[in-house]
């Protein structure tokens, strides 16, 4: 998943500005979704890295539809959803880096 994210996110820039305007959320809202409904199993051995990178990546698109202000606020929300989905988990290591994420 993460490699499917960076491939459709990297070339951010090169996208014209009414595509972006009209798919980018869209884009955005989707990976969002996946990653916050992706079944605690799924995500067993995915790496905190990855979850990263596509934070970052999504964070990178949205920076040409949305202010510095919403983006922020955008992102601190998916990570506080990360983290308590994480701390709902079965795997205690899922647990421990949800608790350092928030501290």
């Amino acid at each position: 998943m993460g490699c499917l994210v960076q491939i459709l996110t990297l070339p951010y820039v090169c996208f014209h500005k009414k595509f972006i305007e009209s798919k980018g959320k869209q884009i955005c809202a989707t990976i969002k979704s996946r990653l916050v409904n992706t079944p605690d199993q799924s995500l067993r051995d995915v790496r905190k890295e990855q979850i990263d990178a596509i934070i970052k990546s999504i964070d990178s698109i949205s920076r040409r539809f949305l202010t510095k202000d919403e983006r922020d606020k955008q992102s601190e929300l998916l990570k506080l959803e990360l983290c308590i989905k994480m701390l709902k988990s079965n795997f205690l290591e899922r647990r421990i880096h949800a608790i350092k994420d928030l501290s």
